[in-house]
């Protein structure tokens, strides 16, 4: 799982994630006539604060455009850094077997009674079982699928990764060549290499929104919790919901345009929206 994360590290490295200061002190005092030497004394008082921000994460979470929030309130946010340090002193890491191999987390789930996403079928040159799942080891295998398959969009994922890298939405096959939403085609003999450089590929039907959300949110949004089990049970001490923009297929934050907001437990109401991940 470590090499993992490290390989998952540097692709959000090369999302454009680092800020650009001179940029972004320009567009502060331009835009929102904020004086950088405020934000400077703020930012430093995070970096050395409890939650050890650093500059891009400052940027991120927009804590320079929060007026509301008092400074006891920005240094409620953690860096990104605490994530697996905290991760592995809290839980049973047994479980990361199951929960990083989708495929297995699924048939967990269905087990047990919970809803999951339809996988109709699993991309995978190698030799492993997937049970009653339709499994495509060769180019020949997804073309087949692809001209029989009558569930287009179809959402396209690794088995093994994190953050919706590498996803794909597939919105049809024609003429030997799979049609992206937001890429350029790729034919048979490209997409099958596009789907199996990192291992297994689960095909999944399209999930859609309530209509309530879609208006806002053309492809999926996710309400995401933390929740501790404890002497006491289950807490939540907070939950955010994560919202696509127009041309984005998932809702990570890297993404162009997303939005995430942060929900008020005792309402459900959405309290503060941010989006974008730069200034």
């Amino acid at each position: 799982m470590y090499r993992q994360l490290e390989a998952f590290g540097d692709e959000v490295k090369g999302q454009k994630y680092h800020t650009d200061r001179r940029e972004f002190f320009r567009y502060a005092a331009k835009e929102l006539q904020l004086r950088p030497g405020d934000l400077s004394k703020e930012f430093a008082k995070l970096a050395r604060g409890p939650g050890k921000l650093n500059f891009d994460e400052y940027v991120l979470y927009r804590l320079f455009d929060a007026p509301d929030m008092s400074l006891a309130d920005k240094q409620r946010f953690l860096s990104g850094s605490w994530m697996w340090k905290i991760a592995g002193q809290v839980n049973d890491m047994s479980w990361q077997t199951v929960t990083e191999d989708k495929f297995l987390s699924y048939a967990v789930l269905a087990q047990l009674g919970f809803a999951k996403p339809e996988t109709l079928a699993v991309v995978d040159e190698g030799s492993r079982c997937y049970g009653d799942t339709q499994v495509l080891r060769s180019a020949a295998d997804l073309g087949d699928f692809l001209a029989r398959c009558d569930a287009y969009p179809i959402f396209a994922k690794p088995n093994h990764a994190l953050g919706s890298f590498g996803a794909l939405l597939i919105t049809g096959f024609e003429a030997g060549r799979l049609s992206l939403e937001g890429a350029a085609p790729l034919d048979l003999e490209e997409g099958l290499r596009e789907l199996t450089k990192g291992g297994a590929f689960l095909l999944q039907r399209v999930v859609k929104n309530h209509p309530a959300i879609q208006a806002l949110s053309p492809h999926l949004a996710t309400i995401r919790l933390t929740n501790f089990i404890g002497s006491d049970g289950l807490v939540t001490p907070s939950a955010l919901i994560k919202l696509t923009a127009n041309g984005s297929i998932a809702d990570n934050y890297w993404r162009d345009g997303n939005m995430m907001a942060d929900i008020d437990l005792a309402s459900g109401k959405i309290r503060r929206a941010v989006r974008g991940k730069g200034v």
